[in-house]
């Protein structure tokens, strides 16, 4: 039985890291390069937050 539960969790694991090499890559592609002040090469992400809320206002 604990092999089987062990191919479960290396499945699960498996497809974590799938997981996070898409999002990486998404990030990757919505990231630009530009230079700064001293005319070095930063990358910038441009990272889509959500509408920021009060609390006390939300129905």
């Amino acid at each position: 039985m604990s092999s089987f539960l062990q191919s479960i969790a290396k499945k699960m694991k498996l497809a974590a890291n799938e997981e996070l090499a898409r999002r990486y890559a998404r990030r990757q592609q919505r990231a630009r390069v530009v230079q700064d002040r001293e005319g070095g090469a930063v990358t910038v992400v441009n990272v889509r937050r959500c509408n920021r809320s009060i609390g006390l206002l939300d129905e």
